[in-house]
């Protein structure tokens, strides 16, 4: 038998002026485990898409949440982030921060007790002719722990970034990054050990134009790994028969040689969209792995009853594969989920 539990969430927003909005969230109850769990949170919007000039926009965001838990006691998360952009140029800065005893029970959140700080700034220039489009990029991340040490930080620079009038894209990156692993894990039968690692890693990719019939890509990841060699390629497919159906098919290969062991695995996905009506349509997912030698897949229906009012039908399912071959079923959950928009 299951417990039943009570849950809530409300959120209110208002716009101010065209450009700008205030809310608040709250949530109630603890879908796992006993207890009472709260969360409350304000954030705000502010900008201007003509304050520089025509063309021009920019952006402020922030927002402060706050927990209270009978298990866990209080929490407080917040963030601000500024952006900027117009034809060549686009800007973004951005501080989060999470203290170490926020715990949304009814939410997400993906780590507790991290400072992350980050800046990405990209010029993009109009092509002529055959080229429609040129880029390039830079992406900086740094994350700390709620004592100052730190846990990662990454350097990501867009060398080549290049989009013909055809829809054609072929892209060339270059990363430099840093993780503190506090604890042994096991990928496999490789154990990586706990310590700092740097990495550095090259990356090409290739892209057809989404607006054939057929799409492919392709991208393959060269670099060093927790001490280790890595190399990594992906292929993938879609097909738009008409607007009824769309088929996508992906493989992934990912490999990592080190002095301790190495490790192999290959994903194979396929996902199979059916699109009825505009508001009606159904999305299947299937994905095998070498590694857990699991098949699991997803499907949903979305019913859109009318805009702002919508109903999810969600199924999961799942089988394992033995070491004699066969598949024994062992995931079989079916949901519910329906959205009711208040408008006032």
């Amino acid at each position: 038998d299951l417990d039943s539990r009570d849950l809530g969430v409300l959120r209110v927003s208002k716009n101010v002026g065209e450009e700008s909005s205030v809310g608040m969230i709250a949530t109630g109850g603890r879908p796992t485990g006993d207890g009472s769990s709260y969360t409350f949170g304000a954030d705000a919007k502010w900008g201007s898409n003509s304050f520089f000039g025509p063309g021009k926009s920019f952006y402020n965001y922030a927002y402060v949440l706050g927990t209270s838990s009978s298990t866990g006691g209080d929490g407080v998360a917040y963030g601000v982030e500024s952006s900027y952009r117009d034809d060549t140029w686009r800007h973004r800065l951005r501080y989060l921060a999470t203290g170490k005893d926020f715990d949304p029970a009814l939410g997400f959140v993906r780590r507790i007790g991290q400072d992350e700080l980050s800046l990405a700034s990209s010029y993009n220039w109009r092509g002529s002719g055959a080229l429609r489009r040129y880029s390039v990029s830079f992406d900086a991340i740094y994350r700390t722990f709620s004592d100052g040490l730190v846990e990662s930080w990454l350097l990501e620079l867009d060398l080549l970034d290049i989009e013909w009038n055809t829809g054609d894209r072929i892209a060339l990156q270059v990363r430099r990054f840093f993780d503190r692993i506090p604890s042994a894990f096991d990928v496999g039968d490789l154990t990586i050990v706990p310590g700092g690692y740097d990495s550095t890693r090259l990356s090409a990719s290739l892209e057809s134009s989404d607006r054939r019939p057929l799409r492919a890509t392709l991208q393959a990841n060269h670099g060093d790994l927790y001490g280790g060699t890595l190399r990594e390629v992906r292929a993938g497919g879609i097909a738009r028969f008409n607007s009824l159906i769309q088929l996508e098919t992906g493989y992934s290969r990912y490999s990592l040689e080190t002095q301790r062991g190495s490790f192999q695995t290959d994903l194979a996905q396929l996902r199979v969209d059916l699109n009825f009506t505009p508001e009606l349509g159904v999305r299947n997912l299937l994905q095998y792995d070498t590694t857990s030698r699991n098949l699991s897949g997803q499907s949903r229906l979305r019913w859109i009853v009318e805009p702002g009012n919508e109903l999810y039908l969600l199924g999961l399912y799942g089988w394992q594969r033995t070491s004699e071959g066969s598949m024994l079923p062992t995931t079989l959950d079916a949901t519910i989920k329906a959205i009711w928009t208040l408008r006032f």
